[in-house]
C-alpha cells in the first residue's frame, strides 16, 4: 500500500477514566510503537509493552490501538509514536519471479523511518538556511569540553568554547552571595499570568526589618531603631519587626518625623522597652500619619511622666490619622498620650498597668478638632489613681465597646482652660471595679470651657461610688442624653447615686436600669441648677431615693407662679395659696406631669394654664398637665 500521511506520533490529555487510544497510522510490528507517559511536572516513564499496556493493529493500514492497564491520572500526557527498527528484513532470490508485495513492503518500511528520522530532526536545534554552509557546529571533543560553556561567536556566530569555566563561575557566584552583593542581578518573577521579572534587590526592599540595621541587645537598639525608623520614614515602606524580638531603647527613645508604619509579626512577641522613668518612648513629631500595629511597648514599673507613644504634631499643625491597632501596653505614665493630634484611631489594643492614663486625648493646636475613635480595647489593672481614658480638649470623640476594668475613672473628661468643644460618644462599653467614677465629666479648670452633644448611651457600670458623675460646677455641658446604661452600684457607706447631673441644661436620662446596693443614696440625682431636663422611664431598686430632684422631695408650695423642678413628673403641692400661672423655667415641650394637692386653693385657668376651668381643690385632688414649651393644657383631674 501506500504511505499517505507524514505523521508518525498522536498526543493524548489523560482524564483518569479513558484507558484505550487509537493510533491511526500503519505500524508494522509490536516492537515498532513506542508509549511514553508525561506527568503534570514533565517528567517523562517510558511504558512496556504487556506490563503497562496491550497493542493490536500490528500491520494493518488503518493503525491499531493502545489499552492502558491504568488510565492516565488527569493532568498527564500520554504520547505514542512510531519508531521502526533499521534493519532489511527482505530477501530476494535470483531466478525467483518478482516478489512485488514484499517488495512493497520493504518500501513502506524505509518510508516509515525516514519519517521517523525526519520527526527527530523537527525537535533538533538547527542552523537556519540563511547560514553559510561552511559554519561550522560540531561539537569540541569530549575531553575539550569537560567544565567548559558552549557559546556562539560575537562575528562568525559558530559554536566555541567559554575560556571561563563552570568552576569559575560557580565560585564566584557563592563569594558575591557571601559579600551580600548579588540581589541585584539575581532575578524574582511572581507566579501568575502578567507577571514581570525584577530583581530579588527590590523584591526584598518592599519590607524593612529592624535587623537589617545591625544584631540588637548589645546596648546600642535606640540607635538601630532610629536607623530604621529613618530608613523607611515618609516613603510609603513599612518597618518589621520579627517575632521574638525585643528592642531595648534603655533610657533614649526614638523620634519619627516623617510619616512611619511599624508593624510587628506578634504582640506577644514584639517587644519595645525601655527603662526612663520620665522619657517617652515613641515620639511623633510629624502631621503625617503613623501607624503601630502587633507591638508590645513595655516600660518599667514606676513611672513618673512619659507614656509610650506620643502623637504631637510639628510646626503649628497637629498630628493627624494615626493608627494604633492590636498592640499590647504595659507600666507607662501614659500608653498612648495625644496632646497635639486629631482623626486618629486606638483600637483593639490590650491595655495594663498606666499610672496616669491609657490613653490621653487632647489639641493643643485646635481644641475643638477630634474625630478620634478609642474602639474595642481592654483596659485593664489600671493604676490606683489613673483613669483608662483622660480627655482635656478635641471633642469628636467616640469611646465606643472597650472593657475598662479598675482605676479611679473609666473614662474622664477635664476640659483645659478655654478649650470649647463638642460631640462626644460613650457607647456600648464595659466599665467596672473603678474606685471613683466610671464617667466623669467635670471641668474644674473653668475659664471658658463648654462642651455639648454628649451620648452616654448603652454602656455597663458596675461596682463605682458613683457610676455616671457629671459635676458640671458650672454648667460647661449644655446638652446631654443618658440613655439605655445598665448600673450596678458598689455598697457600701460610700455609695452616693448612679447617675449624677449637677447642672447641665437640655439632658435626657431615660431607659437606664440601676440596681442599688440598698444603701445607695440616690439612683438618680438632678442639681437644682438643672434645666430642660428630662428623667423617665428608668427602672430603680435598691436606693434609699429613687430620683432625687434637685434635692427636693418632690414637694412644691403653692404660690402664684410655681417652679417645677426638670425630673420629676409627679409633684406634691402644699399649701393654700392660689396659683395663676407655672414658671417658664418648668416648660418642656411634651412634658407631662401631674399635681397632687393638699390642701384647699384656687388653681386658676389663665396665663399659661389651659384648663377646663378653674380648680377649686381639697385633699389628694389631682390634675395632670402637658406642656407644649410655653404652656400647659390639662389632660384629666380628679376630685378624691
Amino acid at each position: 500500500m501506500t504511505i499517505s500521511t507524514t505523521e508518525s506520533r498522536i498526543s493524548y490529555n489523560g482524564n483518569g477514566v479513558a484507558t484505550v487510544f487509537a493510533f491511526p497510522y500503519r505500524f508494522l510490528a509490536n516492537a515498532d510503537l513506542v508509549v511514553v507517559e508525561v506527568s503534570s511536572t514533565g517528567v517523562e516513564t517510558l511504558k512496556a509493552l504487556t506490563t503497562d499496556y496491550t497493542l493490536t493493529g500490528a500491520g494493518d493500514d488503518a493503525g491499531g490501538s493502545v489499552t492502558m492497564l491504568v488510565a492516565p491520572a488527569s493532568g498527564t500526557r500520554l504520547i505514542i509514536y512510531r519508531d521502526t527498527g533499521i534493519t532489511q528484513e527482505t530477501d530476494y532470490i535470483s531466478g525467483d519471479p518478482f516478489p512485488a508485495e514484499t517488495h512493497e513492503r520493504a518500501l513502506d518500511r524505509l518510508t516509515m523511518i525516514a519519517q521517523e528520522i525526519g520527526s527527530d530532526a523537527d525537535r533538533s536545534i538547527k542552523v537556519p538556511v540563511g547560514d553559510s554552509s561552511s559554519l561550522t557546529t560540531v561539537l569540541p571533543a569530549a575531553a575539550n569540553r569537560l567544565d567548559k560553556f558552549i557559546v556562539f561567536d560575537s562575528v562568525t556566530g559558530e559554536t566555541e568554547l567559554y575560556t571561563v569555566t563552570q568552576t569559575q563561575v560557580a565560585s564566584a557566584v557563592a563569594a558575591a552571595y557571601a559579600a551580600g552583593s548579588t540581589a541585584d542581578a539575581v532575578t524574582f518573577l511572581q507566579a501568575g499570568t502578567g507577571a514581570e521579572s525584577r530583581s530579588v534587590q527590590s523584591k526584598l526592599r518592599e519590607w524593612v526589618s529592624i535587623t537589617d540595621f545591625g544584631a540588637l541587645g548589645a546596648g546600642n537598639d535606640a540607635t538601630i531603631f532610629q536607623e530604621a525608623i529613618d530608613a523607611v520614614k515618609g516613603t510609603g515602606n513599612s518597618l518589621f519587626i520579627p517575632p521574638n524580638t525585643t528592642i531595648a531603647l534603655g533610657a533614649t527613645g526614638v523620634t519619627i518625623d516623617a510619616g512611619v508604619t511599624i508593624i510587628g509579626a506578634n504582640r506577644d512577641r514584639c517587644f519595645i522597652t525601655w527603662t526612663g522613668t520620665t522619657m517617652v518612648a515613641v515620639t511623633v513629631t510629624t502631621p503625617d500619619s503613623c501607624q503601630f500595629q502587633n507591638l508590645y511597648f513595655a516600660g518599667p514599673v514606676s513611672c513618673t511622666n512619659g507614656a509610650a507613644i506620643s502623637l504631637s504634631g510639628s510646626g503649628g499643625v497637629a498630628n493627624s490619622f494615626s493608627k494604633v491597632n492590636n498592640c499590647r501596653f504595659s507600666n507607662a505614665y501614659r500608653h498612648l498620650y495625644a496632646p497635639d493630634a486629631y482623626a486618629w484611631e486606638f483600637t483593639g489594643n490590650y491595655v495594663a498597668s498606666a499610672v496616669n492614663a491609657g490613653v490621653y486625648v487632647g489639641n493643643t493646636t485646635t481644641v475643638d478638632d477630634g474625630d478620634s475613635v478609642i474602639e474595642r480595647n481592654l483596659f485593664s489593672g489600671m493604676g490606683a489613681a489613673s483613669a483608662s481614658v483622660w480627655q482635656v480638649s478635641s471633642g469628636g470623640l467616640r469611646v465606643i465597646n472597650n472593657k475598662m476594668n479598675g482605676g479611679l475613672y473609666g473614662y474622664y473628661l477635664q476640659l483645659a482652660s478655654a478649650a470649647v468643644t463638642s460631640i462626644l460618644v460613650i457607647a456600648g462599653n464595659s466599665i467596672e471595679n473603678q474606685t471613683h467614677s466610671g464617667i466623669v465629666l467635670n471641668n474644674s479648670a473653668g475659664g471658658g470651657a463648654g462642651f455639648s452633644q454628649v451620648i452616654i448611651m448603652g454602656n455597663q457600670l458596675a461596682y463605682q461610688p458613683t457610676p455616671i458623675n457629671c459635676l458640671d460646677p458650672d454648667a460647661f455641658n449644655t446638652a446631654m442624653v443618658v440613655i439605655g446604661n445598665v448600673i450596678v452600684a458598689a455598697s457600701g457607706a460610700t455609695t452616693t447615686a448612679g447617675i449624677t447631673v449637677t447642672a447641665p441644661p437640655r439632658t435626657v436620662v431615660a431607659n437606664n436600669v440601676i440596681y442599688g446596693s440598698g444603701t445607695t443614696v440616690e439612683g438618680i440625682l438632678i442639681g437644682s441648677a438643672s434645666t430642660d431636663c428630662r428623667v423617665s422611664d428608668n427602672v430603680i431598686t435598691g436606693c434609699v431615693t429613687n430620683v432625687n430632684n434637685g434635692g427636693s422631695s418632690g414637694d412644691v408650695a403653692s404660690a402664684a407662679s410655681i417652679y417645677l423642678t426638670p425630673a420629676a413628673e409627679v409633684f406634691t403641692i402644699t399649701g393654700t395659696m392660689n396659683i395663676t400661672s407655672i414658671s417658664a423655667a418648668s416648660a418642656v415641650e411634651s412634658r407631662v406631669v401631674t399635681l397632687i394637692f393638699q390642701g384647699i386653693l384656687t388653681f386658676t385657668d389663665g396665663n399659661n394654664l389651659k384648663l377646663a376651668g378653674d380648680f377649686v381643690t381639697t385633699a389628694d385632688d389631682t390634675i395632670t398637665l402637658a406642656c407644649n414649651g410655653t404652656n400647659w393644657y390639662e389632660i384629666a383631674r380628679s376630685a378624691n
